[in-house]
């Protein structure tokens, strides 16, 4: 009797250290997932890299869901740090707005131009140069430690 309590006492310590094993790598399986960059469709908590295009806007590496472009809450954390707006941008996903582009729509209400008129038609372009009724995303990011190059 006592030696089938000492062979299940055993059996039972070397199942406990195998699940503490097990929960040890399923730990570091999921800091390694938080650790990846996102290039699919965002959700909060990943990863993304902006880059800034030829408009100057910070624009999403996206495969197959494009017109996700970095806030300007974003944009002002990241050159606050930096001297200069760098030429990419990582962070981790904290908030995603949806929005619709409108012909005609600025960031905000269209403001007089320095001669006090209205801006030109050319000017009126929708956020990020959209045409009208394309659809974009406003992504705020939190900072890396060594994110922006």
């Amino acid at each position: 009797m006592q030696a089938v309590h000492g062979d299940i006492t055993k059996e039972l310590d070397l199942k406990k250290v195998l699940i503490k094993n097990l929960y040890n790598k399923l730990q570091q399986e999921k800091q390694a997932s938080k650790e990846k960059i996102s290039f699919g469709r965002f959700e909060v908590h990943e990863l993304a890299v902006f880059f800034r295009n030829s408009a100057g806007h910070y624009e999403a590496i996206n495969r197959n869901y494009p017109n996700y472009f970095l806030s300007e809450e974003s944009v002002a954390l990241f050159t606050e740090h930096h001297l200069r707006y760098p030429a990419y941008i990582i962070g981790q996903i904290v908030h995603i707005e949806r929005h619709i582009a409108h012909p005609g729509q600025m960031r905000g209400a269209p403001r007089p131009d320095s001669s006090g008129g209205r801006r030109s038609p050319a000017a009126m372009l929708t956020p990020y140069n959209l045409p009208g009724g394309r659809e974009y995303f406003v992504v705020t990011v939190a900072m890396l430690p060594n994110a922006a190059r």
